[in-house]
């Protein structure tokens, strides 16, 4: 195992990024990372006194502080390493039920994660460009005359959207998601409440929890359903071809102007 210096530029990084660049959580892995490196053990009470500043009195059955705010830095990990860090060499791993970090170099990491999870974000947007290359594609290569032969002209459902001359709009059903901040340590955590869907549903509740405030914001990406790539492939096959407009947006941005001048496919949750 390599020295503490060798992952120092790496701790940086993450230091400066979005997602982990705020209250403790760079810190937090930077404490979890020297400590492996040093060989020290990692237990839930020397977590707390070390580093979050508790006294000996420390009981874990009664105070959550290093479970909560590790689980919180295992998520935010996962979501680095699918976009600022993608392109990191050296992944650190905390493992559940553990609190020493792996050192995992990223060709082996990708071998051993699902290429959903993995890819998160860049696999749809990689599915979403394949996807308009292919309509390209077909388009100008003259494959228009194949469009008679789509079986979906007969079906009672996709009929009227192959034959209709309004323009198509797929909406990706993204979840409207809240990230809570706790103090004192300012750890944080996201929420899904199935309430709020949009900014306007946000605000309202913020007006009548005056008090949340303070400690919750709107999360500042968007998360989708492992059914959407599944659902980009399928629609692939039933609008490849077609001789008409097909654009994307997300649900949370959908407008009454849309639904008036578009026919709506809706991909994913609502």
């Amino acid at each position: 195992m390599a020295d503490f210096d060798h992952y120092k530029p790496l701790l940086d990084k993450i230091a400066g990024s979005k997602i982990l660049g705020t209250g403790n959580d760079a810190a937090l892995l930077t404490f979890l990372v020297k400590a492996t490196v040093e060989g020290k053990a990692l237990k839930e009470t020397i977590i707390a006194i070390d580093f979050f500043g508790r006294d000996s009195s420390f009981d874990p059955s009664s105070d959550s502080i290093v479970r909560s705010n590790v689980f919180n830095l295992r998520k935010k990990l996962e979501s680095y390493y699918i976009h600022e860090g993608i392109n990191d060499q050296i992944r650190f791993e905390i493992p559940k039920g553990s609190y020493q970090v792996k050192f995992v170099k990223a060709e082996k990491r990708l071998t051993q994660s699902s290429p959903l999870k993995q890819w998160g974000m860049f696999g749809l947007v990689v599915l979403l460009v394949t996807y308009t290359l292919v309509i390209s594609y077909q388009y100008y290569s003259g494959s228009r005359s194949l469009i008679n032969h789509n079986p979906y002209y007969n079906n009672p459902v996709w009929s009227y959207y192959l034959n209709s001359e309004n323009p198509v709009l797929i909406v990706l059903g993204d979840y409207f998601m809240i990230e809570r901040i706790q103090f004192p340590d300012s750890s944080n955590y996201f929420i899904r409440n199935p309430m709020i869907n949009t900014q306007t549903d946000f605000s309202e509740y913020l007006d009548r929890n005056p008090e949340m405030r303070e400690s919750t914001k709107k999360l500042g990406q968007s998360y989708f359903g492992e059914e959407i790539p599944r659902i980009y492939h399928q629609l692939s096959d039933i609008l490849g071809g077609i001789d008409k407009e097909v654009r994307m947006k997300y649900s949370s941005e959908l407008s009454l102007q849309d639904i008036r001048e578009y026919d709506i496919i809706f991909a994913g949750d609502f």
